[in-house]
C-alpha cells in the first residue's frame, strides 16, 4: 500500500499510524484501511490544530472532531463507531487508558455488554471494573420511586 502524505508529518498520531495500518490491513479490505487512513489524518491535523496530545483522546473528542467536520458542511462523516477502531488500536497499545472509554461510554448510555465488545473482553466483570460510575450523572439520570416527588 502506498504512502499517505500525511505520515510525513509530525503530528500526534503519525507514530502509531503505520502500525495501526499494518494491523488493520489483516482482513479488511485496502479500500476500507485507507478510508480509515484518511480519516487518522485528518483526525491527526484536528488534533494538531487544537493542541491536543494522543493521550487527551476520547470518545468526547473524537465527538467533538466528528462535529466540527459536520459542522464544516462535510456531507459524510463517520461515526464514533469508526474511530473506534482507533482508539481500540491506541488502547491495546496502552496509549488511551481503558478505564477512560469505558466510562465515556457508560456516560454515553452505553450499556456493559456494548462496552465489553468495544474493549474485546468476554467478562462483564472485568468490563464493569473498568466503567467507573459517575453518582452526579447517576443522580440526574435516575428516575424517582413511583409515587414520590423529586
Amino acid at each position: 500500500m502506498g504512502t499517505i502524505s500525511w505520515l510525513r508529518g509530525a503530528g500526534p498520531l503519525v507514530p502509531f499510524a503505520v502500525g495501526f495500518e499494518e494491523e488493520r490491513g489483516l482482513g479488511y479490505r485496502p479500500g476500507a484501511i485507507r478510508h480509515h487512513m484518511v480519516l487518522i489524518g485528518q483526525l491527526d491535523r484536528w488534533l494538531t490544530g487544537e493542541g491536543l496530545a494522543v493521550e487527551d483522546l476520547s470518545i468526547a473528542l473524537v465527538e467533538g472532531f466528528l462535529a466540527s467536520r459536520r459542522a464544516s458542511g462535510r456531507r459524510r462523516v463517520p461515526t464514533v463507531v469508526t474511530v473506534a477502531r482507533l482508539l481500540e488500536y491506541l488502547r491495546d497499545l496502552q496509549v488511551v487508558p481503558l478505564e477512560t472509554l469505558a466510562t465515556e461510554l457508560l456516560r454515553q448510555g452505553a450499556d456493559l455488554i456494548g462496552i465489553a465488545q468495544v474493549l474485546r473482553q468476554s467478562d462483564l466483570g472485568t468490563t464493569s471494573g473498568y466503567a467507573k460510575i459517575d453518582r452526579a450523572v447517576l443522580r440526574t439520570v435516575a428516575q424517582p420511586w413511583p409515587g414520590t416527588r423529586r
